[in-house]
């Protein structure tokens, strides 16, 4: 894969598309193609910066374990996901893990080719700030439904956004159609539902959206049409 394929799958998402032409060029110019397997780590919590990371195919888990063994999943992230921000800014460890759900595909941008881009053209610190600021904005948005929102209204919400790609994925890429079911038994659906249960999807079963067949009132919220995929009905 070259940087023309890069930047085609690149530029379906909000933030990379908006950037100055020249920024893009930059980027893709200074970038190196990463390859993990599942349940590899791209990097662990209390490791040095290494740069800028977007998702090209796959699905990254972002977390953090504490001393006792207990998982606190931040986010799914896939295509076209940029992420890695954080310590280009304050230049201290990374703050979570980073592990690949499957076999993953990354650009990496890293932190000194990053750095020398900014110092030579520091206009494009906006741009970064941009991209930090639609996750702190996110964060916000979470920290009040943690407190106003009962959870099964959390989780429907959680899975809006990573079907969405937390916000990145362009708004044509966002309410899918059935394929091959044009108004056929499933129609996508607001997150008003109770979970039911969860587990992977079948590769290729659906596009990525929340679908509710017709008749079970039944919902799956699917990522990338493979990677996650959750069951579940509106309550009575």
């Amino acid at each position: 894969m070259d940087a023309t394929q890069w930047h085609a799958r690149l530029a379906v998402g909000h933030w990379f598309s908006h950037l100055p032409v020249p920024f893009q060029h930059s980027l893709l110019a200074h970038a190196r193609l990463r390859q993990l397997t599942a349940g590899q780590y791209l990097f662990k919590r209390g490791d040095p910066p290494c740069g800028l990371y977007a998702v090209l195919e796959g699905t990254l888990r972002v977390s953090a374990v504490n001393e006792h063994g207990k998982e606190a999943l931040l986010s799914l992230v896939g295509a076209p996901y940029w992420f890695g921000e954080i310590c280009l800014f304050d230049g201290l460890p990374r703050t979570h893990d980073a592990c690949a759900t499957g076999p993953c595909t990354l650009v990496q941008v890293p932190q000194q080719a990053l750095l020398k881009i900014l110092e030579e053209s520091p206009r494009y610190w906006r741009d970064l700030a941009l991209l930090m600021s639609q996750k702190l904005r996110l964060s916000f948005i979470g920290l009040e439904q943690l407190s106003l929102m009962p959870a099964s209204v959390r989780l429907a919400h959680r899975l809006l956004m990573i079907v969405e790609g937390y916000g990145d994925m362009a708004p044509s890429k966002r309410v899918p159609t059935a394929p091959g079911r044009p108004g056929g038994d499933v129609e996508p659906v607001a997150p008003d539902h109770q979970c039911l249960a969860q587990g992977p999807a079948s590769p290729g079963h659906r596009a990525p959206g929340l679908w509710r067949d017709r008749n079970p009132r039944c919902t799956a919220a699917t990522r990338g049409g493979a990677h996650l995929r959750v069951l579940a009905c509106k309550p009575d």
